[in-house]
């Protein structure tokens, strides 16, 4: 049954490619298990292996079999991410759509003079970008709320205690620049005064006053514009903070108003609870579920993918790389 399943899946996949094909059918650059990739999408994965090939793991200095190969590779992924969800009958969503256009528009308006010159269409970039959606789709059918096997909240949550951290900070410097722009030391005078303000403002934090009243305050004592401070929800390996800033973050507790100082910086921080129920948090919920379950999908789709037998046209498949050398070289 489950080979049937199958097989019926690759046969949906044959027949949207068919009926895509409108008046004029395609050119085809691989079939792959019967299934036709077009030119176009070869296209678009060859200049990927060619112009990103760290994000593949290939070489700085890739030559253009190696290219050809991982473009291929990258195509038996398209086949199978459309395999599955025909398998599975899945649909993506209205806001997938709306993502997929963006997504396409950017892409699109940044390379649209390259996309002409090796023949990436705009249709092909939506099918693309349809195929990597896809893989969200996967996640919520398997692992989502009403999954097969849905992950806890409980397990997301401990995810976004273990990787993420919440607080309000009031920024300060022990530098200045001098009249040729350069960064400059306080004087030692200048940072105990420094440090005395945002000694005042922690005790006043303790005694109730808000973050926001107290960059009030010290933009007035400045006399200088200071933005109104915010909680902030950062990823702990990805934070505009120096390390100790992190460090010091991490082991205080929560709701305790704190002054740290690391040159030329001096904060005013206070962490803050993670707020489960907040737009952020469950907006974010699906990058969460793919973090823990990403590895097992990505492994899916390779599995199903490697059974694929693949059949280049080598005629046509000369044409794109001859185009894309042409580009390269210009």
């Amino acid at each position: 049954m489950k080979r049937i399943k199958r097989i019926t899946a690759v046969l949906t996949v044959i027949l949207i490619t068919l009926l895509c094909a409108c008046e004029k059918k395609p050119s085809v650059a691989l079939t792959i298990s019967g299934a036709e990739v077009p030119v176009e999408v070869f296209a678009y994965y060859l200049d990927c292996a060619i112009n990103s090939p760290d994000r593949y793991g290939l070489p700085s200095d890739v030559d253009i079999d190696t290219a050809r190969d991982k473009a291929a590779e990258l195509c038996a992924g398209y086949v199978a991410a459309n395999t599955l969800a025909a398998e599975h009958n899945l649909k993506i969503t209205a806001e997938h759509k709306r993502i997929i256009s963006d997504r396409v528009s950017v892409l699109w308006n940044l390379n649209y003079v390259k996309y002409e010159a090796v023949g990436i269409t705009k249709d092909a970039l939506t099918k693309i970008e349809t195929a990597a959606e896809i893989r969200d789709v996967l996640l919520l059918y398997y692992y989502g709320p009403e999954g097969k096997t849905p992950v806890s909240q409980e397990e997301i949550r401990a995810y976004y205690e273990k990787n993420f951290i919440s607080f309000i900070a009031i920024n300060g410097y022990l530098s200045t620049t001098d009249e040729e722009g350069k960064a400059v030391n306080l004087s030692e005078k200048e940072k105990q005064l420094a440090a005395s303000r945002f000694e005042t403002m922690r005790v006043r934090a303790l005694d109730g006053e808000s973050f926001e009243e107290l960059s009030a305050w010290l933009s007035a004592q400045l006399e200088i514009s200071i933005p109104v401070p915010v909680v902030r929800t950062v990823e702990k390996d990805n934070i505009a903070y120096p390390a100790e800033f992190v460090q010091a973050l991490e082991e205080m507790g929560p709701g305790t108003p704190t002054v740290i100082t690391v040159e030329p910086y001096i904060f005013l921080v206070q962490k803050e609870e993670p707020d489960f129920e907040g737009e952020e948090f469950q907006t974010r919920q699906s990058s969460f579920l793919y973090a823990i379950k990403g590895e097992e999908i990505d492994s899916m789709l390779k599995t199903e993918a490697e059974r694929y037998e693949i059949v280049p046209n080598e005629d046509n498949i000369a044409d794109i790389i001859k185009k894309a050398q042409k580009f390269r070289e210009k």
